[in-house]
């Protein structure tokens, strides 16, 4: 298949950083792939989207995220009858080599930064899937600044390093059901049970499956949504520590507090105090 070059002066004004918008993407195969001499980030917002790159093709569900570099020839379509919406948003390459230069010791190699044959390409969790729409959409509306698109990636990776992300777009897809469905307090309050439930597998089997695709076990994965969650109850809210606890389904609050460190390297209490004393 033939490959086109786009070009970032061709779809921004003189003088912008970024372009961000909402596409829809209909199901007519393009009869070329595409690369670009910027970085693109592509997230897929509602519908199925077939996503040819570099000799492979994925199945993107809602939630996927790819970290599209220069050189990476690719093409994306929806299913015959189908379409979808996504959100794109166009970087100017420096500006991207610029921020993977100051946090490389963080950065190095993921993102934007692989040095792989593919782009990364991950499933966002549900809050962080919520909070990019919504910075996504105020980015589009805004001026096209530097500062502006820092800001913006700056929060989205500070997000998926800490709390985390799928980063395995070929999930099989009764597991990406459920670790989308376990997302919910009715389910992940019955810890590694109530995954295994919603994915109508055994526990084995989904021990299996996990350490696979996703390099953990059904406990370590529900247990980090839950801290997630408890996370944003201490963020925003007064409950004690101990209701917290029990909000996400762990009845031992020394355990809790374990887990929670683990996670976010403090104490619930330290966490919230700290919440308070941000700006806003």
């Amino acid at each position: 298949m033939e490959t086109r070059r786009f070009l970032f002066d061709s779809y921004a004004a003189p003088g912008d950083s970024f372009r961000a918008e909402i596409k829809r993407v209909g199901s007519q195969r393009p009869r070329y792939r595409h690369d670009h001499d910027f970085h693109e980030l592509m997230v897929l917002l509602d519908g199925t989207l077939r996503h040819d790159v570099g000799g492979r093709s994925d199945i993107l569900a809602p939630g996927a995220a790819v970290f599209l570099r220069p050189l990476d020839a690719h093409a994306v379509y929806a299913p015959k009858g189908h379409h979808a919406h996504i959100l794109n948003i166009m970087a100017r390459s420096d500006l991207i080599a610029a921020l993977g230069a100051r946090h490389g010791d963080t950065l190095a190699g993921r993102f934007f930064w692989s040095n792989g044959v593919y782009p990364d390409g991950i499933t966002l969790r549900a809050a962080v899937r919520d909070r990019v729409v919504q910075a996504g959409s105020l980015l589009r509306d805004g001026p096209a600044t530097a500062l502006r698109l820092e800001a913006f990636f700056t929060n989205l990776l500070t997000d998926l390093t800490t709390e985390g992300a799928i980063f395995d777009l070929n999930l099989p897809d009764w597991l990406a059901r459920a670790c989308r469905t376990a997302q919910t307090p009715d389910v992940f309050r019955e810890g590694a049970a109530g995954l295994a439930r919603v994915a109508g597998r055994s526990h084995e089997h989904l021990c299996r499956a996990m350490r696979r695709h996703l390099d953990t076990t059904p406990s370590a994965w529900i247990n980090s949504v839950r801290m997630e969650h408890a996370a944003r109850l201490i963020r925003e809210g007064t409950l004690p520590v101990a209701d917290v606890a029990e909000a996400v389904g762990i009845g031992n609050v020394g355990h809790f507090y374990r887990l929670f460190r683990d996670q976010y390297g403090t104490t619930p209490r330290a966490y919230r105090e700290r919440a308070r004393r941000a700006p806003v």
